[in-house]
């Protein structure tokens, strides 16, 4: 979790960029640099789930995960299509860079939540 907190910090700032209506370049790096540090957060998600789950319930998580990001990406794609009119695209994308430090701030406090059960079982794992 403590790595899903680091790539989202480090995501958070590229969507900014297009407030400044910089050039194509600059733009196309942002959005890689966003999408890189974004997929490498997100790829510890179902790790995480798993770690926290019981087997029982992790492919129930798994489908709750996943409905979720395709309603997500659904509902964001409307919102910013209805945003657009009044605030512009680069205001709407900018926005998400308060989406992924909330992100961020939530995945740190799991972490806090979890990490002493998470030694507690560590250490029960390695005496054994």
């Amino acid at each position: 979790m403590r790595l899903m907190t680091i790539f989202y910090l480090l995501a958070a700032p590229f969507p900014i960029v297009f407030i400044l209506m910089p050039s194509m370049a600059a733009v196309a790096a942002s959005v890689f640099l966003f999408s890189l540090f974004r997929t490498l957060g997100s790829a510890n998600e179902h790790p995480v789930l798993c770690d926290v789950l019981e087997p029982r319930l992790r492919s129930t998580g798994l489908g709750i995960i996943n409905l979720a990001n395709c309603l997500a990406g659904g509902f964001a794609t409307f919102a910013a299509g209805y945003l657009k009119a009044d605030f512009g695209l680069g205001a709407v994308f900018s926005f998400v860079s308060a989406l992924m430090l909330g992100a961020a701030l939530f995945a740190l406090w799991g972490y806090q939540k979890f990490i002493r059960c998470d030694i507690t079982k560590g250490v029960a794992y390695a005496a054994q």
